[in-house]
């Protein structure tokens, strides 16, 4: 999960840096005190992602260029089906439509291809927005959740990375994926105290800030050709 990967890095070193400011009142060599008590915060990105607005519609956006690709291949993959049964029943008849043996094989080797083909378009086409989305919003969440964190109080804010479902919290794959993380030297919060964890601050003011700003557009996306 790209967002967890991203957010792992660098946790245990701010929180190096939060525990030796409760220790220090001020820095060597005449540089600004550092305060006496740290505010942590810390941020669910994943939720904040799966609720932000702009991502929202973005994620839309994706969907729909990517619709025609989806489209034709479940039609080429449904029609491999029904070759194969044809040709397993050895009638070689297809929807009321009589054919050769070798017909209905070479139409299934051409629809393999033109999926294999189909495949290599939409990654080509699509695999390079996602990932100037991604960066677009990441760039737009870190940049609001400085602002946001410092405008409360906080000295430091720290990303983690949880299912958005309460239900998934507790399975295997998702303690599995912790203990992997704390394994390589990351953190993740095991207890926050109230008002720390600040998602669900973060997303009401993304929010806000995205409807103020009303964008009329978005990036799009040229369809493939048919």
């Amino acid at each position: 999960m790209k967002k967890t990967i991203l957010l792992v890095v660098g946790c245990a070193a701010l929180a190096a840096v939060a525990y030796s400011a409760t220790r220090l009142t001020a820095q060597v060599g005449g540089t600004a005190a550092a305060p006496q008590v740290t505010k942590v915060g810390v941020i669910n990105v994943g939720t904040v992602f799966s609720k932000y607005s702009r991502a929202l519609v973005l994620k839309e956006e994706l969907q729909k260029a990517f619709k025609p690709f989806k489209d034709k291949a479940e039609q080429w993959t449904k029609e491999i089906i029904l070759y194969k049964d044809a040709i397993d029943r050895k009638d070689f008849k297809v929807e009321g439509k009589q054919y050769s043996k070798e017909s209905l094989e070479k139409a299934i080797l051409d629809r393999q291809r033109a999926l294999q083909d189909l495949d290599r378009d939409a990654k080509a086409q699509l695999g390079k927005q996602q990932e100037e989305q991604l960066v677009h919003l990441w760039k737009d969440v870190n940049a609001h959740i400085k602002a946001y964190g410092a405008s409360k109080g906080f000295h430091i804010v720290m990303g983690y990375g949880d299912p958005t479902d309460p239900k998934e919290q507790d399975t295997f794959a998702n303690i599995n994926r912790h203990m992997q993380g704390m394994d390589v030297g990351g953190l993740c919060p095991i207890y926050v105290a109230p008002g720390l964890d600040i998602t669900d601050e973060v997303v009401q003011s993304l929010n806000a800030a995205y409807a103020a700003n009303s964008p009329t557009k978005t990036s799009s996306v040229t369809p493939p050709k048919k």
